[in-house]
């Protein structure tokens, strides 16, 4: 019975090792003064975006329509010139009005085009009567610095810079939609996108619906115990952290550990509990390789009154096959 749990998990490894050429952190931890005043970088001064709608509108399927934006990021002072206009893309559904629900979908890892969130959740949840804001993550896609050349960035900063920009981009979408008059506004997003859709949902003073999906409590275990520990490199990172790393496992758990500790001031158990926790909906795969499952477990238990599902995937499967059960998750907090 152990094999198709063993035969997901050992998926989701095969295909992180062959995802990028690029190792993570190649260029070691980058930007150290960032990474000490990341706890200093709170989005509670952040106004709603003001955003430049193209004026193409792109009619869908069912009578919804889609449309691009943009605006500029409220994190623009500590991003790379590239990455410091967010771009989004709108999809309403038919009779769109203050009535319909609005959820900010949030980038997974590698996803740098609007494609795979259109088709495999907006598209559809728009035939459910929801509305939905795509962000495009900065150093993704046409966000991307001319000097990284795929999703994979070249230190800690940069990743931790990505998803603070990422977050403060959310918080000020999410107020652009509450200026809107829209009344049921949420966040959601898979994997990387999850974390950052529970970030925004905890940090902002007012009441959100959220589906997390597959999103882990803090982006430290992910990178320290998951399949993307294999596309880290550690020995970059030791050598910034002064410590000593050879080939055997033992000299890998310090630089692990220092690892968790950079990244640990994310971590959403440092944060209070959204303010309806009641509100959020937290799906989890059972036998995910990139993301522990007692990652997700902990952030349900932070956030009590959460409800948490299970799906029997990996990661990679959970998002090929079960789209269908993250669509759920965002309609049915949609109605809470």
């Amino acid at each position: 019975m152990l094999f198709i749990p063993n035969l997901l998990n050992g998926l989701d490894h095969l295909v992180s090792g062959f995802s990028t050429r690029d190792k993570l952190y190649r260029q070691g931890l980058g930007d150290l003064e960032f990474l000490r005043t990341i706890p200093d970088r709170h989005p509670r001064d952040v106004a709603a975006a003001k955003i430049e709608w193209d004026d193409e509108i792109v009619a869908e399927r069912s009578g919804a329509t889609r449309q691009q934006g943009t605006f500029r990021s409220p994190a623009a002072d500590w991003l790379p010139e590239e990455s410091r206009t967010a771009q989004i893309e709108m999809i309403r559904p038919a009779n769109c009005n203050s009535d319909t629900p609005v959820f900010v979908h949030f980038a997974a890892t590698g996803d740098e085009t609007f494609l795979p969130r259109r088709f495999l959740l907006a598209n559809a949840l728009a035939d459910e009567g929801i509305a939905s804001i795509l962000l495009m993550n900065p150093y993704y896609g046409p966000r991307r610095p001319k000097t990284q050349s795929n999703f994979s960035v070249p230190t800690v900063s940069d990743q931790m810079r990505m998803n603070g920009a990422s977050i403060f981009e959310g918080v000020a979408l999410v107020r652009w939609a509450e200026a809107e008059g829209y009344t049921r506004v949420g966040v959601t997003g898979v994997s990387m996108g999850g974390s950052m859709a529970a970030t925004v949902a905890a940090m902002i003073e007012t009441p959100l619906r959220a589906a997390v999906c597959i999103g882990p409590v803090g982006p430290a275990p992910a990178f320290t115990q998951g399949a993307l520990t294999g596309q880290v490199d550690w020995q970059a990172l030791a050598k910034d952290y002064g410590l000593p790393y050879g080939a055997d496992p033992e000299s890998l758990q310090p630089v692990k550990d220092a690892l968790n500790e950079t990244m640990g001031v994310v971590d959403l158990r440092g944060s209070a509990p959204p303010v309806r926790p009641d509100w959020a909906i937290l799906v989890g795969a059972s036998h995910d390789g990139y993301v522990p499952a007692d990652s997700v477990t902990a952030l349900h238990e932070h956030w009590p009154g959460s409800e948490m599902r299970w799906i029997s995937a990996g990661h990679v499967t959970a998002v090929m096959l079960h789209a269908g059960d993250f669509r759920q998750a965002v309609i049915d907090a949609a109605r809470r």
